[in-house]
């Protein structure tokens, strides 16, 4: 997951700095990820019929495969 996200904001997001943090939380582990890149609709682009989102997919898959969210 943090491998394919910050591989996305390299590659489209033409971000200047990134700031992430894992930390255990009850139950869970909790990533974080913010960047001051460009940003776009989550929702629309995975919705689109475009093979430009396997990433956004790829990611969604992996997080479910664990139960996350």
């Amino acid at each position: 997951m943090a491998q394919e996200a910050l591989t996305n904001i390299a590659r489209h997001a033409q971000a200047t700095r990134v700031k992430m943090s894992i930390a255990k939380v009850p139950g869970a582990i909790r990533m974080e990820i913010i960047d001051n890149g460009k940003a776009f609709e989550v929702a629309k682009v995975l919705n689109a019929r475009n093979p430009k989102r396997i990433g956004l997919i790829g990611m969604r898959e992996r997080v479910e495969m664990v139960e996350g969210t």
